[in-house]
């Protein structure tokens, strides 16, 4: 008898351009698929992963979905950038191929689309939490940075200004950035010279890893927070360890 097919399953993923975390992404897949064919499978089918690179571009993303959907995937995972996945929606109407996003802003789902899921919590309940975090720890004055460039980072943004009065946050400084900004000298000299006892730093990718060097390089005391789409080991590899003091 022969063996059933396989279920295979697309991935659209950053494996070039500035967004690394599509590396993570991908080796993420590929350990669950792997995971899944040590256990027999899923349905007591075998599980087959294709991955397609955007580039860290939204063309590239509805390039990769529509190369995916040729090949006849069950479903296609998403990449983590918003911006791209955004860019995909539209074609999940004529496909009909489920695409199932791991960015994270909420006008994904908002409006609702028969083919469109996404994995994340939305900006809005991030944006809620880390206000949450704000309160508990009595950090009442807080900064603000957001990457411009970024559909998550900035909806996200917007939305927790439209919270703060309710968790009695104050912003006192508000600093835009870019996803090719290389220096943020000027942002952080902003935010020390704010008086803000926290920085909220709404980035991801680049401009995360830059924020935070940059940050820890002036050695300001403050917590610096930062939402979801920094929480990535290769964002921890390339900030590194925290120095410490000499005794």
């Amino acid at each position: 008898m022969p063996s059933p097919r396989p279920i295979v399953i697309g991935q659209v993923t950053s494996l070039t351009g500035p967004n690394y975390m599509g590396l993570e992404n991908r080796d993420g897949a590929q350990l669950a698929v792997r995971q899944l064919n040590d256990r027999g499978g899923l349905l007591g089918r075998r599980v087959e992963l294709r991955v397609e690179d955007d580039a860290s571009l939204p063309t590239g993303a509805v390039d990769g979905y529509h190369r995916l959907a040729d090949r006849e995937v069950t479903a296609v995972v998403g990449t983590s950038f918003s911006n791209a996945s955004l860019a995909v929606l539209p074609h999940t109407d004529d496909r009909k191929v489920v695409y199932v996003s791991t960015g994270a802003a909420h006008t994904q789902v908002d409006p609702v689309r028969p083919y469109v899921f996404m994995t994340p919590p939305t900006g809005r309940l991030v944006a809620a939490q880390l206000l949450r975090y704000f309160r508990e720890h009595g950090l009442s004055r807080v900064a603000v940075v957001f990457d411009s460039d970024s559909v998550f980072n900035r909806e996200a943004w917007a939305t927790q200004a439209t919270m703060l009065s309710e968790f009695g946050i104050e912003v006192v400084t508000v600093e835009s950035v870019k996803v090719d900004t290389r220096d943020f000298g000027p942002t952080v000299a902003a935010i020390a010279h704010s008086g803000a006892q926290a920085l909220m730093a709404w980035v991801t990718g680049p401009p995360a890893t830059g924020l935070a060097l940059a940050f820890r390089s002036a050695g300001l005391s403050i917590p610096m927070v930062a939402g979801i789409g920094a929480a990535s080991p290769a964002f921890v590899d390339e900030v590194g360890p925290r120095r410490r003091s000499a005794p």
